[in-house]
């Protein structure tokens, strides 16, 4: 039996065709881990963004609620910027609940205003039927990124 010679050199290795279609393949699946990971990271800055406004609507809250003799001093209209409070009423010991209530939205503007993107601010103070209870609204507005909307988290708290 005569077997015809086969070029050796034929069955081994990878053509250059198949080594540029298996790097095609690689590119595009890396492509598409990059854009996913991009994904993922944006959503998790938006995560992180509504966490912050959590907080720091909760925060208030719970200032509204140990301060529960200020009333309707804790009132603060959707755009307004409050200038520091003319004295650190902590500093000397001696507070007002009006007082507290000045010192506590501004520092709680100021840190809002840090932590989110184009941040507003709004407490809106409403009385419950003749009641000494009060409906306090609380809402932060940031910029939500890549679009020209804006997210928003509210927060009512009742004294």
């Amino acid at each position: 039996m005569c077997r015809p010679a086969r070029n050796r050199a034929a069955g081994r290795g990878f053509t250059l065709v198949e080594v540029l279609v298996a790097l095609a393949v690689l590119a595009i699946g890396v492509l598409g881990v990059a854009t996913m990971l991009l994904a993922a990271l944006r959503e998790s800055q938006d995560a992180l963004l509504q966490t912050q406004a959590a907080i720091l609507v909760a925060d208030l809250g719970d200032r509204i609620r140990a301060n529960r003799l200020a009333r309707g001093s804790y009132q603060l209209e959707e755009g307004a910027i409050l200038a520091p409070p003319p004295v650190d009423c902590r500093a000397t010991g001696a507070c007002e609940p009006a007082e507290l209530a000045r010192l506590d939205l501004y520092e709680w503007q100021q840190s809002a205003l840090a932590a989110l993107p184009d941040a507003r601010t709004c407490v809106r103070v409403t009385e419950t039927n003749g009641l000494e209870a009060r409906h306090y609204t609380i809402t932060v507005w940031w910029a939500a990124r890549g679009t020209d909307a804006s997210n928003r988290l509210q927060l009512t708290v009742l004294t």
